[in-house]
């Protein structure tokens, strides 16, 4: 019983291990009954795919896997992507040898959808995209993909993935689902680790180490999480011998040459180009804050940097001289395109919450992300050029940016109309996305003097240079409102539905709706299922990405 002479707070959290904290309003005077909800194993807890209390991944109306740091960290392998698709049977983030802006960031699916959409977010806050839409040949063409290798993966506590369409709760993109990535926020304890590998064939040797660490700040419930990690990841070969000619398309004149310059083995097969994993060198950083203030408020924070240093590799240009990709004053015995790249990656997000309005709980936050990719080639050439060629150029640069400042409300209550519990949240999301695509060097993209004289293919060989005339500087805005109902209609029958409205500056509006639900037969047979549309609008990437291609007819 509270007396009205007690100063007490306004409201207090209870919790106790293996249960769920609760907090409660106390502000009146009377007697308060509380009770926690016990949980299988905290481990297994999510809040993923859905704004209501949290649950176990098995008490869901749609399935989510939880994957804990050290579920990932025991796969072997050392970037996050590669460590989800061995350890997630639905998440798929497989390498390709030659495949354009996959050499600098590898794609992530979902259940056999594309890239974009698939919708990735940190803390529950949206992740921002890659800068390059993907235009080569493999699943995945014409996608933008999120690049997960730019987080530490000691930064990361657990990993949730959502295998349904989420679009009406989280946005548009989240037509496959969500990989919700959960920071750590331990304090006065750290992790080092350090990991080398080599393949059976002797290449692609890796090294990493990271380190994680947190610090309290002075407070109860106050985290400051600190994460640095650098890896090189080395090359591998895996291409085929090569059985084509070299000096000339008679096969007769080519061994002959061949034997006479002594460049490659006379008649055994051999390996020219190289066809595998890139060679990738990256310092990381991230941070993960958070702060409890007066009266219930609370601030966080988190984000980090990602610098990345890529080479990926062309196809074999022979030295025939009627080819129109060869160069033979400039490589007599034909020639490897390089193509290195500088790619960077910044992100911040700023958030503070608040229990508000008699027991709604606040959640409003900013967030900025920016992915910047250099793009380069050397020991190619502008064939239109001939002998003037240079061998090295800059291709052109490309960033993709986005800003989203979103507030969410949300409440539940318990004996509701006869209910168990029903969960109301509501809330607004607003978003500016920006794509520049700026020129590379002139003779990256020249015509030269041999193209209309010998039909020689102008610009740089094996990367289409960005001229003037495809620089791209666009923005668009975007502004969601959604609702989302859960409601635990008895102790074993469980609907949840959702309902949102997008509108995208240059691409109108649009609206998605799920609706999913749950129900126990027995204490260990449940059955659940969802329905739910979705839409999602192309990225600035896909539209407005070009490259120019000139031919001249002899």
């Amino acid at each position: 019983m509270l007396s009205s002479d007690q100063a007490f707070p306004w409201t207090i959290t209870v919790s106790y291990a293996g249960h769920l904290s609760k907090e409660f309003d106390i502000s009146k005077q009377g007697i308060y009954n509380i009770s926690l909800l016990e949980v299988v194993s905290l481990s297994s807890v999510t809040v993923v795919g859905s704004r209501g209390r949290p649950r176990t991944d098995v008490n869901r109306p749609v399935p989510v896997d939880i994957i804990s740091a050290k579920e990932l960290q025991s796969t072997g392998q050392v970037e996050l992507g590669q460590q989800l698709q061995f350890a997630s049977p639905s998440f798929n983030s497989a390498k390709y040898g030659i495949n354009g802006s996959l050499v600098y960031a590898n794609y992530a699916t979902l259940r056999g959808l594309g890239p974009d959409q698939l919708l990735v977010l940190v803390n529950g806050k949206r992740r921002h995209q890659f800068s390059i839409p993907h235009i080569g040949f493999s699943i995945a063409r014409g996608a933008v993909v999120t690049d997960l290798n730019t987080i530490p993966v000691l930064a990361i506590e657990q990993t949730e993935i959502l295998r349904d369409g989420a679009s009406a709760q989280y946005g548009s993109d989240a037509i496959a689902g969500i990989v919700n990535l959960g920071l750590r926020n331990k304090v006065n304890q750290g992790i080092f680790k350090t990991q080398v590998g080599v393949t059976n064939e002797g290449d692609g040797g890796t090294w990493m180490s990271t380190v994680n660490y947190g610090f309290k700040l002075g407070k109860e419930k106050s985290f400051l999480n600190l994460t640095f990690q650098y890896e090189k990841l080395g090359e591998t070969n895996r291409s085929d011998p090569y059985i084509g000619t070299i000096y000339s398309s008679t096969k007769r004149i080519d061994d002959s040459t061949r034997a006479a310059r002594g460049k490659y083995p006379a008649t055994a097969p051999f390996k020219i180009g190289v066809f595998g994993n890139s060679q990738i060198k990256s310092p990381q950083f991230f941070i993960n804050a958070g702060y409890p203030l007066k009266n219930n408020w609370a601030l966080y924070s988190f984000g980090g940097y990602s610098f990345k240093k890529a080479i990926g590799y062309g196809f074999f240009r022979n030295a025939i001289p009627s080819n129109a990709n060869s160069n033979p004053s400039l490589f007599p015995d034909g020639y490897v395109p390089v193509f290195p790249a500088e790619d960077k990656d910044y992100s911040a997000v700023f958030g503070v919450t608040r229990m508000v309005l008699k027991g709604w709980n606040m959640d409003f936050s900013t967030g900025f992300g920016k992915n910047e990719v250099d793009r380069f080639a050397r020991n190619t050439s502008n064939a239109s050029m001939g002998a003037s060629s240079p061998t090295e150029f800059f291709v052109g640069n490309s960033s993709f940016s986005q800003i989203t400042t979103e507030a969410n409300l949300s409440k539940n209550y318990e004996g509701l109309w006869k209910m168990k519990s029903l969960n109301l949240a509501l809330g607004s999301q607003f978003r500016v996305d920006r794509y520049k695509l700026n020129r590379g060097d002139v003779n990256s993209y020249a015509v030269g003097p041999l193209a209309a004289s010998s039909g020689k293919t102008p610009g740089v060989q094996g990367i289409a240079g960005t001229s003037p005339q495809d620089e791209a500087n666009e923005t668009r805005s975007n502004i969601g409102i959604y609702a989302d109902v859960e409601a635990d209609i008895t102790e074993r029958f469980l609907i949840a539905t959702a309902i949102r409205y997008e509108n995208y500056s240059d691409f109108g509006g649009n609206f998605s709706g799920k609706i999913a639900s749950r129900f126990n037969l027995t204490k260990n047979i449940a059955i659940r299922g969802s329905i739910n549309k979705g839409f999602r609008a192309p990225s600035l990437q896909q539209i407005f990405n070009s490259a120019t291609s000139t031919l001249v007819q002899a």
